[in-house]
This record gives structure tokens, C-alpha cells and sequence, in this order.
């Protein structure tokens, strides 16, 4: 969890629409650069998620099956009603 969703509970939309043609070039530019970083920052992100799930799935056991009319027990205290 970011420091940003921890304090507003939500993440930002860091997506940059460029809908009208950009004058400067500085400003072409950064947003350049903005959309490698991004695009630098998700490939990070998806190489260290690839790292931790294998150790995580050490620790899980695979989701029984149910079939219709199985019987199962079910916890009270995720059931909300009126």
C-alpha cells in the first residue's frame, strides 16, 4: 500500500493525456521522460511482484471445490443483514 492510498484511499491517476498539441518543448520533454519513468516504474513493480509470489504460494493450499448442495460451514460474522 502507498503512502497515498493509506492517507486518501485511493490511488492517483498518473496517466498523462496530452488532447491538445504542446507548444514547448521542455514540455514535451518531461512528459517524455514521465511516461518512461512510468513505464520503468511498472516493469519494477511487475518483476518484484514475480519474485514474492512463489515464496507466498509455499504457504497457500489450493481453493477446495464445491458442487451445488455441498455442505458447507459458513462464519455468522461476514453475514450482514437488516
Amino acid at each position: 500500500m502507498s503512502p497515498f492510498f493509506a492517507n486518501k484511499r485511493y490511488y492517483p491517476d498518473l496517466q498523462v493525456q496530452t488532447i491538445r498539441e504542446l507548444l514547448s518543448q521542455t514540455a514535451k520533454t518531461f512528459i517524455a521522460n514521465l511516461e518512461e519513468i512510468h513505464r520503468e516504474l511498472k516493469r519494477a513493480i511487475a518483476e518484484v511482484q514475480k519474485h514474492y509470489q512463489g515464496p507466498a504460494d509455499t504457504h497457500r493450499s489450493t481453493a477446495p471445490t464445491f458442487k451445488i448442495r455441498d455442505p458447507v460451514y459458513v462464519l455468522a460474522k461476514f453475514i450482514q443483514t437488516t
